[in-house]
Parts: C-alpha cells; structure tokens; sequence
C-alpha cells in the first residue's frame, strides 16, 4: 500500500490554487482563516467562504487596514460585503509585508503560499504553495493566523454601509476591475 506524503507542492498550474481552496472551503467543518495582504476575489471563493459560514464553519480572514494600492483597496471593500453578509468575519490589522498566505482549515489542513486572495493569483500569476494536511506541522502557521486575528479590529457589515455614496460608487466602480487587478 502507498505511502501517502503529509505534504505537496501544488504550484504547476495556477488554477490548482483556487481548486485546492475550494475544495479545502467545502470540506471545512469547524475554522477556516487566512491572512492575506490582498483579498480582491472572485465571486466564487468568495461564496464558498459565505456558503461555509452559513453551515456553521467559523470563517475569518485577516486584511491589513491599509495597502499601498488604493485601487486594490477600494475593490476589496467593493467585494468583502458578500462574505460578511453571510456570517464570516474580517479583522484588519496595521500593513504587514508578509508575503507568505496561509490559509488554515479545522487545524489540520493548511496551504501556505505566495498567492494572495486575488483573481491575478488565483488565474495568472505563477505562485508557490505548498499544502499540508498533518495536524503537528499545521500548527505553526495556525498560531501565525490566529495571533494576527486576534491583533486584528473586527470590520462589520453596518462599517460597510456607513460608508457615504461617493465611497459606495468609487469602491464599486474598482470591483468592476476585479479580474484585472
């Protein structure tokens, strides 16, 4: 019988990121949280992320409050509505330049990357990720994620919807670019 390894490079293509995330969001069945220095996603890792907080699953991401590109900025705020709605949690915290992406699933799964939660990453780019599924070696990255989330400030659906007209249009006017940035 073959020996399953308790690790995987999945970088050969860039659309084994977002089905590895799929996936991996489906299957979750108490946490899944991430930190991520961008999070202008696609409409359906977003709705995988809303679909498993209305089942129960804990969801948190973690986003810095500030990125040096507005237009990114913008269009996350535009999109990160649709997963608060749903019952999953963002906190923001002060910019941080880590680069590495985990994402961390029920404490048993995790995949680290240089993959943001954006389409470029998800679609384009050529990325490195590297999936595990050991509880012991999962549990580092699990602590990174859980001491940024706790450091984080909760943003809210009702932050979201105090935000004036002019804001409302300009940050949905950057989701309409979404697939581009």
């Amino acid at each position: 019988m073959p020996t399953l390894q308790p690790w995987r490079f999945a970088h050969d293509q860039p659309r084994n990121h977002r089905v590895i995330l799929l996936i991996d969001i489906a299957a979750a069945s108490r946490a899944g949280r991430t930190v991520t220095l961008y999070f202008v996603s696609e409409g359906d890792l977003l709705l995988a992320l809303g679909v498993a907080a209305l089942r129960g699953v804990s969801v948190d991401v973690d986003l810095p409050e500030q990125i040096n590109l507005r237009l990114v900025h913008w269009a996350t705020t535009g999109r990160i509505g649709e997963s608060l709605r749903h019952g999953g949690r963002v906190r923001l915290t002060p910019l941080s330049v880590d680069h590495a992406t985990p994402f961390v699933t029920d404490d048993e799964w995790c995949l680290i990357d240089s993959a943001d939660g954006d389409a470029r990453s998800l679609r384009l780019n050529f990325e490195f990720n590297f999936e595990c599924y050991v509880a012991d070696l999962v549990a580092a990255p699990a602590r990174m994620v859980d001491g940024r989330i706790a450091r984080g400030r909760r943003w809210t659906g009702a932050e979201l919807d105090r935000r004036n007209l002019l804001r409302r249009l300009r940050d949905g006017g950057a989701r309409l670019a979404t697939p581009y940035l």
